[in-house]
């Protein structure tokens, strides 16, 4: 069985099909839609470009050593998030860096024996998991001798909470959960917090930002250049502003139409991209109420969310409706507003979702208890997390 880990996916060598695109966000008012129904021809990249086509995906055929597993996690790690200088050795075992007196933020365990070595010393009590099976899959690594192991020992609670690698969407709507998990069971278990995804460069650290910057005190500007300055790593920042903002002053998910026409398309064409991150498709369908278009609905809370159209196979882009470059990629993109536009909210966001912005006391105070009472779901639905802990 193949195992795949998400990439970025480069601008595509457009072909010549007819396209167009209209974008709505439902449930706001028509002042604020964003509607675009011409169609246009698909333009080809100009030669400089030298885009390639093909999936964002990197497919692990079974015949790779770990070795050739660790450069190409390490290519795509280095492309999706941004660094020519992070990497990951798979083969060198497990590595972690202590950040606080309670907090260690490390590469995920790979035997029993890693368990061992962290409980034994560095007194660690709480092992929070971040990783997804096909995660763990692409590594052919096997939990469950690990949870056998810290049940065996009964001094060391491991916890799993989902969040889809490379993916900031996922990160802003799972952080709320993990965060909540993670801070439960510290608060029960004491001693150390272990936090870990695959290598323990993206998700794991953001985590323990956002439990720094909620539950600890610290400023999140503070807390990055102290953990980055002991571990290096890329954490996305901006995420973790967002599910504070999420948390606070989180709204219900909108209904967002994306629409295609179905001249000269023949096949199902699918959408990447959006809430499902660049390793999952989304298959279209005809229209009930327009026979002349393809659609496809999904209901996302408010933010800016990138996107791309899969048509036999081939990725592209609509040109004449709205693109952002993404790094090398270019991507069309859709904008979901707050339907709460009141002056002191729309301040109080805008402050949490600008670098420097602050909490103040009262917010903090008001995430700590929503967040203790957030049950465990063990992540990986990618829902709205924080919306739900709002209400």
């Amino acid at each position: 069985m193949s195992q795949s880990i998400a990439r970025a996916p480069t601008a595509p060598r457009l072909s010549s099909r007819t396209f167009g695109l209209q974008q709505r966000a439902g449930g706001c008012s028509s002042a604020r839609h964003a509607t675009k129904t011409a169609p246009r021809r698909w333009r080809a990249p100009s030669p400089p470009e030298h885009h390639a086509d093909h999936p964002p995906v990197v497919l692990k055929t079974g015949d790779e050593d770990v070795e050739e597993l660790s450069q190409e996690y390490t290519d795509v790690m280095q492309q999706r998030m941004g660094s020519a200088t992070l990497t990951y050795r798979h083969e060198d075992g497990m590595n972690y860096s202590r950040i606080l007196d309670d907090l260690i933020v490390g590469s995920c365990l790979q035997t029993p024996a890693d368990l061992d070595i962290i409980a034994d010393g560095e007194n660690v009590r709480t092992v929070m998991c971040l990783q997804e099976d096909s995660d763990m899959a692409y590594f052919d690594l096997d939990v469950a001798p690990i949870l056998d192991r810290a049940a065996q020992r009964g001094d060391v609670r491991h916890v799993r909470h989902r969040i889809r690698d490379f993916d900031p969407f996922s990160l802003r709507m799972e952080l709320p959960g993990a965060v909540a998990a993670l801070a439960q069971n510290a608060e029960a278990n004491g001693g150390t917090a272990y936090v870990h995804c695959t290598a323990g460069l993206g998700r794991a650290p953001a985590t323990a930002l956002a439990w720094m910057w909620w539950f600890k005190d610290w400023h999140l500007e503070d807390a990055y250049e102290h953990l980055t300055g002991i571990r290096a790593c890329k954490p996305r920042v901006q995420a973790i502003r967002e599910a504070a903002a999420d948390v606070l002053y989180g709204e219900p998910p909108t209904p967002v139409l994306i629409t295609l026409p179905r001249y000269g398309i023949e096949g199902v064409p699918q959408v990447a991209g959006l809430d499902v991150g660049w390793g999952q498709q989304l298959d279209m369908a005809p229209d009930t109420r327009f026979q002349h278009r393809f659609a496809l609905m999904r209901h996302l809370p408010p933010g800016q969310y990138q996107f791309k159209f899969i048509i036999d196979g081939r990725w592209g882009y609509a040109p004449n409706c709205p693109t952002r470059l993404d790094g090398d990629n270019l991507n069309n993109w859709v904008a979901v507003p707050y339907a709460n536009q009141a002056p002191e909210v729309q301040a109080a966001r805008q402050r949490l979702l600008t670098p420097g912005g602050r909490l103040t006391d009262e917010e903090r105070s008001r995430i700590r208890q929503l967040l203790s009472k957030l049950e465990p779901t063990g992540g990986g639905t990618t829902g709205n997390l924080s919306a739900a802990a709002a209400n």
